[in-house]
């Protein structure tokens, strides 16, 4: 199972905007930054902007911009756009076998353990905004 990145590069293309009194940031720009495609840098934003957490603009001084301030975009907003709809771990793709002793029981109590890591995964998401990773990145 291979990770995707999407949601990590929300978070740099997002860094990169400002709040919704400051100017607009064109895809190309990001993606400079980011180094990869422009197209890509666009499908996420739009991603983020059916969120409602980007603002967009068409035209020569257009771009995107963030719809709120740094300080009231939390972490967990974010991933909550790219995060799969059964959270980060999904159970089997077919039923296991029921006469199993393992397969029998195994997807409700990994249901549990999953509900957990997702709850742990909310708390510490939750606790960090855009400004506040912003800080961590200027001091560290």
């Amino acid at each position: 199972m291979a990770a995707n990145s999407h949601y990590t590069v929300a978070l740099h293309s997002l860094l990169l905007l400002e709040g919704p009194d400051g100017g607009w940031t064109s895809s190309d720009w990001i993606a400079g930054s980011v180094n990869t495609n422009p197209v890509f840098i666009r499908r996420i934003l739009a991603e983020l902007k059916g969120a409602d957490l980007v603002e967009g603009s068409q035209g020569r001084a257009g771009g995107y911009r963030l719809r709120r301030s740094p300080d009231d975009v939390t972490l967990w907003d974010v991933y909550r756009v790219f995060r799969e709809e059964e959270g980060p771990f999904a159970l089997h793709a077919s039923k296991p076998n029921a006469k199993c002793p393992v397969g029998g029981r195994i997807q409700k109590h990994l249901k549990a353990v999953y509900a957990e890591a997702d709850e742990s995964m909310k708390k510490v998401l939750s606790k960090s905004t855009l400004a506040s990773l912003r800080e961590r990145m200027r001091t560290g």
